[in-house]
């Protein structure tokens, strides 16, 4: 009992011991010391909850939201929403579609503008956040007959035009240099110039996109025609009527003699200049192809591109290099290329073939026995080599990209092709199901 005893006072010293401490720390502070650590526990407080803080506008949003929500009527079966008008919205879809631009979420649009169109209305207030004017006033504000920029019937036409584009690429260089006339090049000539006439009355009716916005009224089409390609289809197409007018009336036969056909000939070549529009044809072309065909396929046109660029380079540079020995020959200077090497007088193939020759030798290891004689040659070869330099070059490994990147896809193809047919060996399927499957 004692030495129970003696344990209870023991732990009654350690009580007052402590209460001891305690009222000792308490008579250190002062009520206004109290009242002012109080002061800034509470400052500090506010200080933290102030970043957690939404802004006013958010927060009656939210609420709004939480309004509408206590108000909409309860379904306990989630098959009777259809039976009411209730709006419903799935961003899902949409944030999928657009995964691969997101980089820019508007050339999603200008890549498939069809899918524009499809989607005005169920996109509603998410193209709106995009900065796109997805509204009902394009499809109201439409013209009676303007087209869409990328119908199938726009599009049928601008690969025609394409194909006219090439064929004036391919001909004028041939007409200038060596003056052909034949009844076939006057025939194309003749669907060209009809061609480009009519295309400038479906220019003036065809819509166009501005910052995101699909443009179908007829005034604005009209207006953005004549700001841009307007001028400079007028002036070739004029041209082009005015030399038919020439060679039509018999002014050729008249004038032969003088110097008036060549230089209308020269003038002629002002009609290149429409292989400025063939960036915007080739691109409504491109955007098809990479909608609707697969990577190989791309890879493919863009290799076909870069080779059709080098032999139109090789075509326009070889005919204008005999242009140049043809006008020293014509003015009586001895020194030039055509009679040094012998092809004055041969035939329009053989000067045709060892001119292109002779450019491929410019920027290839094994040249020709061509060589410039007079200070003119010498200019054009030396302008050659730095066009060949940039944008032979440019192409030349274009080319070589692109067939890299088949070579890539092959071997990758190869590989998951060889990894299944481990896998259906390993797990002893049958011959004929792995026929199948591969």
């Amino acid at each position: 009992v004692s030495g129970a005893f003696r344990s209870v006072l023991a732990d009654l010293d350690d009580i007052i011991a402590k209460s001891n401490k305690v009222k000792t720390s308490l008579q250190g502070f002062s009520p206004g010391q109290v009242q002012q650590k109080e002061a800034q526990t509470a400052k500090a407080d506010n200080e933290q909850n102030e970043d957690f803080l939404l802004p006013k506008a958010l927060e009656l949003h939210y609420q709004k939201k939480i309004d509408i929500a206590l108000s909409a009527p309860r379904l306990k079966d989630a098959g009777k929403a259809k039976s009411l008008d209730l709006p419903v919205y799935s961003l899902y879809g949409e944030w999928e579609k657009l995964s691969p631009f997101a980089d820019d979420p508007l050339s999603y649009y200008h890549h498939s503008p069809e899918k524009f169109l499809q989607r005005q209305e169920t996109v509603g207030g998410f193209g709106n956040s995009l900065g796109l004017s997805l509204s009902k006033n394009t499809q109201q504000k439409r013209g009676r007959f303007v087209m869409l920029p990328h119908s199938p019937g726009r599009i049928t036409w601008s690969c025609f035009g394409l194909l006219l584009v090439l064929w004036d690429a391919i001909s004028i260089p041939l007409l200038v240099s060596w003056e052909i006339s034949n009844l076939f090049f006057f025939t194309m000539g003749m669907i060209a110039m009809i061609y480009w006439s009519i295309d400038m009355l479906l220019s003036t009716q065809t819509g166009f996109f501005e910052a995101g916005e699909l443009i179908l009224s007829s005034r604005r089409a009209l207006l953005h025609y004549l700001k841009s390609w307007f001028l400079f289809d007028a002036t070739l197409v004029t041209l082009d009527w005015v030399m038919l007018s020439l060679e039509g009336q018999g002014t050729q036969s008249f004038l032969m003699g003088s110097k008036f056909i060549r230089i209308i000939r020269v003038v002629r070549t002002l009609r290149l200049i429409r292989l400025l529009k063939l960036n915007d044809i080739v691109r409504l072309v491109e955007e098809q192809v990479s909608s609707g065909y697969t990577q190989s396929v791309q890879l493919l046109a863009a290799v076909v591109k870069s080779v059709v660029t080098i032999m139109f380079s090789v075509h326009l540079l070889g005919c204008f290099w005999y242009y140049v020995g043809r006008t020293e020959v014509d003015a009586g200077d001895e020194d030039n290329w055509l009679q040094a090497s012998g092809y004055q007088h041969s035939a329009v193939t053989d000067q045709y073939l060892a001119s292109c020759h002779w450019i491929l030798g410019q920027f290839t290891p094994a040249p020709m026995n061509i060589h410039a004689q007079s200070n003119a040659e010498r200019l054009y070869n030396i302008f050659v080599i730095f066009f060949s330099l940039l944008v032979m070059g440019s192409a030349i490994s274009r080319v070589s990209a692109s067939i890299q990147a088949a070579i890539k896809i092959n071997s990758e193809a190869q590989d998951r092709r060889r990894q299944v047919t481990q896998y259906l060996k390993v797990n002893k399927v049958s011959q004929e199901l792995q026929i199948r499957v591969m």
